[in-house]
C-alpha cells in the first residue's frame, strides 16, 4: 500500500505533523503542501477564497532575561522574552497585486484582561505564486507574579492577520485561536487597549 505524507496544522502556534495517509495507484513520498483552510482557527495557515492569497504566521524569539519588576512598590517580579513574528503572504491570484496586509497580537494582563501587544499594516506587491514576509516590531512577553499570588502567564493569547487587495476587499484571514475570535476582531476595530509598558 503507498502512504500518501500531508501536513496536518496542530492546534497550537506555528507547528505542522506529518500524517500518513494510504492512496491508491502511483505511491508519492514526502508531498510538502501548504495547508489552505477557509477560516480554520487554531491553525497558522489560512485563506478566505481558493485561488487568492495563503499566511503563515511564525514566532521568533530574539532573548529572554529574569529579575524584572515594571511596577515599583507591587513586588512583580517578571521573566521576559523579547520576539516577533514573520507572516508569510502567498499569492496564488492570476495576476499582479498590491496586498495591504494587517496584523493583532494579544496578550493577557495580571488581571486576565486581553490587551494588543503589537499591531500593523504594511502594503506589498506580490506577483502570482510569490511569497512576500511581513516582520512585526520586536516586542515583550512578560511572565508575572504578585505578592496576592496572581499571575501572568506571559503567553501569546492570540494572533490576527487580515488581507486585503487595493479595494479594500478581504481576501485572507488567520484567527488563532478560535476561542479569541471575537476579542481579535475587536482589536481590528480598535477596541482592545494597548498594552501598558511595551
Amino acid at each position: 500500500m503507498c502512504l500518501h505524507t500531508t501536513l496536518a496544522p496542530a492546534s497550537a502556534l506555528g507547528y505542522q505533523y506529518p500524517i500518513n495517509q494510504p492512496t491508491g495507484g502511483v505511491c508519492m513520498k514526502h508531498v510538502g503542501v501548504w495547508v489552505v483552510a477557509i477560516n480554520m482557527l487554531g491553525a497558522v495557515f489560512a485563506t478566505a477564497q481558493p485561488g487568492t492569497v495563503t499566511i503563515k504566521a511564525e514566532k521568533h524569539v530574539v532573548g529572554s532575561r529574569d529579575g524584572a519588576n515594571i511596577t515599583p512598590g507591587k513586588n512583580i517580579d517578571t521573566k521576559a522574552r523579547d520576539l516577533y513574528y514573520t507572516f508569510d503572504v502567498r499569492s496564488m491570484a492570476p495576476q499582479p497585486a498590491d496586498l495591504s496586509v494587517e496584523w493583532v497580537i494579544l496578550v493577557e494582563t495580571m488581571k486576565g484582561r486581553l490587551r494588543t501587544v503589537s499591531d500593523g499594516r504594511e502594503t506589498v506587491a506580490l506577483k502570482p505564486g510569490e511569497t512576500a514576509t511581513v516582520e512585526t516590531p520586536l516586542f515583550t512577553l512578560r511572565e508575572e507574579s504578585g505578592p496576592k499570588g496572581k499571575t501572568a502567564k506571559g503567553e501569546i493569547e492570540g494572533i490576527g492577520v487580515r488581507v486585503t487587495d487595493a479595494s479594500g476587499v478581504l481576501i485572507g484571514s488567520l484567527y488563532d485561536p478560535a476561542t479569541n475570535r471575537r476579542q481579535i476582531e475587536e482589536a481590528f476595530n480598535g477596541n482592545v487597549p494597548q498594552r501598558k509598558n511595551k
